[in-house]
This record gives C-alpha cells, sequence and structure tokens, in this order.
C-alpha cells in the first residue's frame, strides 16, 4: 500500500477534522534512534492517512526534504514551520527525556498561529509548557498503545 506522508498544498487549513485534515507531526529527532523513531513515525502516519487525513512529518519527507541536508539546522526548522503553517492540527509526541528545541519552536508558532494541538507523550515531566497549550494531553506507555491512542483520537472527530 502506498501512503502519502508529504502534503505540499498551501491552501487554506481546513476547519476541523470531520473532514480531510492537515496534521503535521511534531516529534523529538536529534538525540533519538533514527531507525526506532522512523519505524514509529511511519506507523503512525499510515494510522492518519487511513483515517482519511494528510501528513507532514519533516523525518518521512525524504523526496520533499531533498538537499535539506545540506541546510543549517536553523534552515531546515523554519523550513518545517513554514509547512506547519497549512496544518489544521498539531499532533506532537514525546518518546523520551530529551528535550527537543524545534518541538519548543513548533509549539510557539501553533500557539500564536492558534492552531490546535494535541500532545502525546510518554514522560509528562518533560517540556511541561506543551501541555499548557494543548487540547488534549495523551500519556502513553508503548508504540502500540500511542497509536491506538491516536486511531481513538482521530476516530472522535469523524
Amino acid at each position: 500500500m502506498l501512503v502519502r506522508i508529504c502534503y505540499k498544498d498551501y491552501n487554506t487549513p481546513h476547519t476541523n477534522l470531520t473532514s480531510m485534515a492537515k496534521i503535521f507531526l511534531s516529534h523529538q529527532w536529534t538525540l533519538e534512534d533514527k531507525v526506532a523513531m522512523t519505524q514509529l513515525l511511519t506507523v503512525l502516519s499510515q494510522e492518519i492517512t487511513r483515517a482519511g487525513h494528510e501528513c507532514f512529518c519533516s523525518a518521512l519527507c525524504q523526496q520533499e526534504m531533498t538537499g535539506l541536508h545540506l541546510l543549517t539546522y536553523e534552515e531546515r526548522l523554519q523550513y518545517c514551520l513554514h509547512k506547519q503553517q497549512a496544518a489544521d492540527i498539531i499532533i506532537a509526541i514525546i518518546v523520551s527525556k530529551n528535550e527537543s528545541n524545534g518541538m519548543k519552536q513548533e509549539h510557539l508558532q501553533a500557539q500564536v498561529s492558534q492552531q490546535q494541538y494535541v500532545l502525546f507523550t510518554k514522560y509528562p515531566e518533560i517540556m511541561p509548557e506543551l501541555q499548557q497549550y494543548a487540547l488534549t494531553v495523551t500519556t502513553f506507555t508503548t508504540d502500540n498503545y500511542l497509536s491506538q491512542k491516536i486511531h481513538d483520537f482521530l476516530s472522535s472527530y469523524h
């Protein structure tokens, strides 16, 4: 099954999730196990796509991100923040105790842009400022439970 992970349409975001929504997956990356994170993000992106939504995940957008490895960290972050602007909702995932400057920047942009922001965290004590703006905060213990909770969240909007 071919899954479209990236969205390239910069049209106005949808107003709710009752129809196809554009979802931006915010996640830790720099200090994480790249193989494990890629596997998890692939599963979550497929879950979002199966629910009828489009998903942007910087870790999975290899075609779209081609050449971005030549950019500085700040330039890559600005690119992702630009992509986030088209999102209807931000789904943030915290899987480890590592702080993430990129996630903090994405969180701030969601606040300024008044985007819907939901948080799924394995470690609620990490980056507690992300919880203050979140519509919902869900704690999970396993990747399978996280996938199920994201499925439940998306289903509640249909």
